[in-house]
């Protein structure tokens, strides 16, 4: 079964992440994320894994000493063929932790990284649209591009997640130090 560690927001930058997508929905693009439960985030690693209990085990002592951290959402992006995100500048707290939880969670038996979220190959987003055909794409990018003008927000939380059916399985929150 495949599985992530993901990055939860603050309320604030959640609702505003929200909004725009909730905007694309509105506006005939898709509803992909909404039926899907899927939240604003930025997936840190994605994985199959035999024992999960293990994972959160190893992860909840690293995670537990993060702290709340600003981020920068600077740009909009587009995997082709079918995903529009948000791309944060990447800076030392968020490729420290994408480092952090694969040097966690690769000495666990049986873990089998997805190659797109391995340290330094990573692309951090945060998905705003997916499961976009050619046209969608379009109109999604048109109808973000109005909305967005950059943003920043913090990171507050971090979750273990089951990703299809999606689930978040641990949620940690960070300590507040800023």
């Amino acid at each position: 079964m495949k599985y992530s560690i993901v990055l939860y927001f603050d309320n604030e930058t959640e609702s505003k992440i929200q909004n725009i997508i909730n905007s694309l929905v509105i506006n005939g693009v898709n509803d992909y994320l909404i039926l899907n439960n899927v939240p604003p985030h930025i997936t840190l690693s994605d994985f199959d894994c035999d024992d999960l209990n293990e994972v959160a085990e190893k992860l909840h002592i690293e995670i537990k000493r993060m702290e709340k951290s600003y981020v920068y959402w600077a740009s909009i992006g587009a995997f082709n063929p079918n995903i529009l995100f948000f791309a944060p500048v990447l800076n030392e707290f968020l490729q420290g932790y994408c480092c952090m939880v694969h040097n966690v969670i690769s000495n666990i038996a049986g873990i089998q990284h997805n190659k797109n979220y391995l340290p330094y190959q990573w692309v951090p987003h945060t998905t705003i649209a997916a499961k976009l055909d050619a046209d969608c794409i379009d109109k999604a990018f048109s109808i973000v591009s109005n909305e967005f003008q950059g943003m920043g927000g913090y990171v507050t939380r971090a979750a273990l997640v089951q990703n299809n059916p999606r689930m978040d399985i641990k949620v940690w929150e960070m300590d507040s130090k800023i």
